[in-house]
């Protein structure tokens, strides 16, 4: 099984298509995002499922640098968040949950709201995103 880890290094240069998503109010994120993670975990050990998160990461590896960049400033505190989105058999994310670790992973949460990916092998797709941000 894949697990998809992002290593915040502000480089990879990849176009990434808009469109909306809906986020959960707060007080269902931590219980419904254990919930997608697992399904994540699911759809990942599906025939196709493996290729197609590599193939949805690295769609989003340059609006996800700019992000990165905007939402840590001149400083860059390690921390490490989840957000799962559930792509819809088009690409487009219709749920878009997240770790409320701190203001960076609000901040990005919020940037990559409205994203869409290429079309998954099935859908709906949970494709959960760890980010790691290092020095």
């Amino acid at each position: 099984m894949f697990k998809t880890l992002l290593i915040i290094t502000f480089l990879n240069p990849i176009f990434i298509q808009e469109t909306h998503a809906e986020t959960l109010p707060v007080s269902k994120v931590s219980n419904d995002l254990n919930d997608l993670i697992k399904k994540s975990k699911e759809d990942t050990s599906r025939p196709g499922g493996a290729e197609y998160e590599e193939i949805a990461t690295t769609s989003i590896g340059e609006r996800l640098s700019v992000v990165m960049r905007k939402c840590t400033g001149k400083k860059t505190p390690k921390t490490t968040f989840n957000n799962v989105f559930v792509i819809d058999k088009y690409g487009k994310v219709t749920e878009s949950v997240y770790t409320e670790k701190n203001e960076i992973s609000k901040c990005v949460h919020k940037a990559l709201a409205e994203i869409s990916f290429p079309k998954p092998p099935f859908g709906p797709f949970h494709l959960d995103i760890e980010m790691n941000i290092t020095e």
